[in-house]
Formats: structure tokens, C-alpha cells, sequence
């Protein structure tokens, strides 16, 4: 069994049945794991995972792309020491993705609220944003699976306030807020 001082925010299964964790938490059964962690199928603690020191803050959601890297969002600027703002992916052993960096323009924290896969592993993510990677972007925006901007992917949208994104079976992308 594992004892969390703390809260879930969320869960994501991976492929093998255990499942990452990702919350307001410093500990998992008593020893270090900040804000991330891994529960085996059976319910224990999976100390395989080493997340190192964490996020700073912790991160709203975490969801696991088919390749087992975890892809997280929250009002977070670091990851275990590195600078990393509000959207970050972490290696399936809890390690830093060093390759994966974008760049979220905001003014606002946490400017990313939402975050969803496509079938071909692109990123969508939706939120109080103005740009990613130097490229203005207002809300809504589709990542390549290496971090860089879709920019085949320019929705014209001028709203606020969006907290979910999904992409239907006919390809077709819906936000809602």
C-alpha cells in the first residue's frame, strides 16, 4: 500500500499497468518524491522512478505518450533544478527529457490548463496562452511530438478561458471553456 501526505491531482496509466501520480506531495511511504511517482500494478511503490528533486509546483496533469514518456502541465518552473515552465516531458524512468523544451508566452499562471494526445502522438494543449516558441498562438495550439509548434495547426481563435481540448475520430479537434 502507499501512504501520500498530500493530494492527487493526477493519474495516467501506462502500458505495463503502473501508474504515474502527480500532485501536491513531497513523499511517497515516507521517502522523498516530489510532486511525481510511480505505483506498481500491485499497489507499491515503483522507487525505479526517480523524478531526482521534482517539480517546484506541482503539475495539474500528466498523461503518458505511447513511447512511455510522461508529458506534464502545471504552474511549475522547474523540473529536479532545471528551468522548465507550465509543460514538460520526463523520460519513462522519471529522468528530465532534455530534448523536449517548448516555449510558453503567457501572463498568466498556469497558461496551459489542458493537455491531450493525438492518435499520431501530436500534442494538443489549451489554455490562457499567447504564444509557444516565439510563434503567437491565443488559447489553443498543436505541438510536434519533439516540442516544436504545428504550424500546419493555426486555429483562429479569440477567446479566453479554455480547460479542455480532444481531437474526435474524424481528425477534427474540439476545446471547450
Amino acid at each position: 500500500n502507499v501512504t501520500i501526505p498530500g493530494q492527487i491531482h493526477s493519474v495516467a496509466l501506462q502500458t505495463n499497468g503502473k501508474a504515474i501520480i502527480a500532485g501536491d506531495f513531497s513523499q511517497l511511504n515516507g521517502l522523498p518524491r516530489k510532486s511525481i511517482a510511480r505505483i506498481n500494478a500491485d499497489g507499491t511503490p515503483d522507487m525505479t522512478f526517480d523524478p531526482g528533486t521534482g517539480f517546484n509546483s506541482p503539475p495539474s496533469r500528466v498523461i503518458v505518450q505511447a513511447d512511455g514518456k510522461i508529458l506534464a502541465i502545471g504552474g511549475f518552473s522547474t523540473f529536479n533544478g532545471v528551468s522548465r515552465s507550465y509543460l514538460t516531458r520526463l523520460n519513462a524512468d522519471g529522468s528530465l527529457d532534455s530534448a523536449f523544451n517548448p516555449i510558453v508566452t503567457t501572463t498568466t499562471t498556469p497558461p496551459v490548463t489542458e493537455i491531450s494526445l493525438q492518435a499520431d502522438q501530436k500534442i494538443l494543449i489549451v489554455g490562457y496562452f499567447t504564444g509557444i516558441n516565439g510563434t503567437a498562438r491565443t488559447g489553443v495550439a498543436r505541438l510536434n511530438a519533439d516540442g516544436s509548434l504545428d504550424a500546419a495547426f493555426n486555429p483562429i481563435f479569440a477567446g479566453s478561458n479554455l480547460y479542455s481540448v480532444v481531437q474526435q475520430a474524424d481528425a477534427k479537434v474540439m476545446v471547450g471553456g
